[in-house]
């Protein structure tokens, strides 16, 4: 799998971080480990041209400005397979970037995965993924519903992440989001 990504501030990547531990420590959750940084996605694929989308990604950060970015609480995806995540809030300027992201990457990829597919995408940042199940489920509920995760997250990079099977992720390439021109329904 590829996906583009922005990462984290460093206070919510610590923050991450230090949730992914008390998870693995108190609820024994570590699936999210196969990929170690944290992010959230804009669009997710099987296969994507990995040189052109380097190039398109690069592109975007030149013209794209820093975004600021809502956390706005915890939630899961129901499922077979649940996620556990930190919802962010789906504003204009989320979706503007968002568009953006996708219009340029989709085309140079193999069946993207349609959840990240625009009008469909709930962006978020995965807390538990992959061995979530009803016995741990509660413990990792319990662990974290009590805090409050509204926070703005300062957002500038993007970048290409790959993961195959069971081995863990890879950054195959990160650029600065260096832009001076907010974009419509932006506002820093």
């Amino acid at each position: 799998m590829y996906g583009a990504v922005s990462l984290l501030d460093e206070p919510t990547n610590q923050l991450v971080k230090d949730i992914w531990q008390r998870l693995e420590d108190k609820c024994g959750l570590k699936g999210v480990r196969i990929f170690p940084v944290p992010h959230f996605s804009w669009i997710v694929a099987p296969a994507v041209d990995v040189d052109v989308a380097n190039r398109k990604l690069m592109e975007l950060g030149k013209h794209l400005p820093p975004l600021l970015v809502r956390a706005s609480g915890l939630g899961v995806f129901s499922g077979p397979s649940p996620v556990i995540y930190i919802a962010l809030v789906n504003d204009s300027a989320m979706q503007a970037y968002h568009h953006q992201i996708w219009e340029a990457i989709h085309p140079l990829t193999t069946s993207p995965v349609p959840y990240y597919a625009p009008g469909i995408w709930m962006p978020h940042i995965t807390l538990a993924y992959g061995d979530v199940t009803p016995a741990n489920l509660p413990c990792a509920l319990s662990e974290l519903c009590f805090e409050c995760f509204s926070r703005v997250i300062h957002v500038d990079t993007l970048a290409l992440v790959s993961q195959e099977g069971q081995e863990v992720g890879d950054m195959e390439a990160s650029y600065c989001m260096c832009g001076t021109s907010p974009l419509k329904g932006q506002a820093l």
